[in-house]
């Protein structure tokens, strides 16, 4: 009976006759250093598994033998076995050994997956070196992000100024003249303590508003982008408007100890408010330069290439081309988009004119800039666009204005510019067309009259 079922005498009749009596009487065969080791597993196994309690048994022997399967079973007892009282005894054994290597000396047939040493600590290992590689990247990512400033992105999008020139006015007006500007007398009495409850409340009041401050600063920043592209994104890449949102979410948890008049929030409230009001000052001066336009020599060019492009068509000689910008730097309040908008069309009409000259007419066309003294002594700049074309009468010069360059008139208009049609009998030239403006100065040339006032 017991050969059908495959067990041998000897198995069944170890002392307690059971599976774990076997594995035991082997693991003492081995512990005493006894022959037979091999069968007496052997036996052990044909009866069925090993109770995973005797992997310590098993691996203590092991040790002892100096054999080094013994990490190994160190290892399933404490995979399989996780709530053993002996579980801390066994961890510090195992700790003892060295890394294991194959068990060459006995086989006990069993070959279970390698189980992992004191299970989690290896995953919150690597979990732990993969976050700071992370934020590593993270760092060297947000070093390489461009930040450039509100007047850096303008400088490289002169097209989009007066675009950009009405955002600037509406945050100013909106927000930071109205809800921002109006707060600064009542938060330095605070400071003080010379408010009263009613000057407290309207402080906290129009900074609180409704939408609350914090809202209404990011939903004017995000209007840049919307309008102009993803490059103005200010809120992440202009560092005063990064600070501002960093302390417009101060004053917001400011104001209600603001409000019940403490005067250490009233002062941290003023020191807020001061970075709001140089935000105001840097976009008041960068809107003031938007709006001014240097003309110079590539600016003129700009114009007639542009227009030159659009007639490269109609075959359009031109014998030839001078532009004669004046040496120092002069600028006049145009925008510098709606400026060379007014110069292509007094080019194009310019070529239009010298395409309908008879074969051998001199096709001639120039820009010059010069800067007369009033006797008011304002500086006034003409811009005058000449050609070679026949000279109009003052009646058809009259309907030229009217007709032909109402659009330019319209432009003008805006920035207190004039125009005019006359007679250009100098370097042959027959016509020209004359644009005026009032001088303006740029930033630079305000600075150098800001130092020399100085020093004087």
């Amino acid at each position: 009976m017991l050969a059908m079922l495959g067990v041998s005498a000897s198995a069944a009749t170890t002392p307690d006759g059971g599976v774990s009596a076997s594995y035991r009487q082997a693991i003492t065969l081995l512990a005493a250093g006894e022959p037979g080791v091999r069968q007496a597993f052997d036996d052990a196994r044909r009866l069925g598994p090993m109770d995973p309690a005797l992997y310590l048994p098993l691996a203590r022997a092991c040790r002892d033998r100096g054999l080094p399967r013994a990490v190994e079973f160190y290892e399933k007892y404490l995979a399989r076995v996780p709530n053993s009282a002996e579980r801390t005894e066994a961890f510090a054994e195992l700790r003892a050994l060295e890394s294991g290597s194959e068990f060459d000396n006995i086989d006990n047939g069993v070959q279970p997956a390698r189980p992992v040493a004191a299970p989690g600590r290896w995953v919150w290992l690597g979990f732990a070196v993969a976050l700071v590689a992370l934020l590593l990247l993270s760092v060297r990512l947000l070093r390489r992000w461009p930040r450039r400033s509100l007047r850096e992105l303008a400088a490289t999008a002169p097209e989009l100024h007066p675009a950009l020139a009405y955002l600037i006015g509406t945050l100013r007006h909106e927000l930071l003249k109205h809800r921002v500007g109006a707060t600064r007398a009542a938060a330095r009495a605070v400071v003080a303590g010379a408010a009263e409850a009613e000057q407290r409340r309207f402080l906290v009041e129009r900074l609180r508003g409704n939408p609350p401050l914090g809202v209404a600063f990011r939903a004017h920043l995000a209007q840049f982008p919307r309008t102009l592209g993803p490059r103005f994104d200010i809120a992440n890449s202009d560092p005063e408007m990064h600070r501002a949102c960093r302390e417009i979410a101060v004053i917001e948890r400011l104001l209600p100890r603001v409000e019940r008049g403490e005067p250490a929030a009233a002062q941290r409230l003023v020191t807020a408010l001061d970075v709001l009001f140089a935000l105001d000052t840097t976009l008041a001066q960068l809107l003031s330069e938007l709006a001014v336009t240097t003309v110079d020599h590539a600016l003129l060019d700009e114009a007639v290439q542009t227009v030159r492009d659009e007639f490269a068509s109609r075959s359009v000689v031109l014998d030839e081309v001078v532009i004669d910008a004046a040496i120092e730097s002069v600028a006049v309040e145009i925008f510098r988009a709606d400026l060379l908008l007014v110069l292509r069309n007094l080019v194009r009409n310019a070529l239009a004119a010298l395409d309908k000259l008879p074969a051998g007419a001199p096709r001639r066309l120039g820009l010059d800039v010069t800067v007369e003294l009033l006797p008011t002594g304002v500086e006034m700049v003409r811009l005058r666009v000449k050609d070679t074309s026949q000279a109009l009468p003052p009646t058809e010069r009259r309907i030229r204005l009217d007709r032909g360059l109402g659009l330019v008139m319209a432009a003008l208009d805006r920035y207190d510019g004039s125009l005019e049609v006359i007679e250009a009998d100098a370097d042959g030239y027959h016509k020209a067309v004359v644009l005026r403006f009032f001088r303006a100065f740029g930033r630079e040339e305000a600075d150098e009259a800001v130092s020399v006032g100085r020093a004087a």
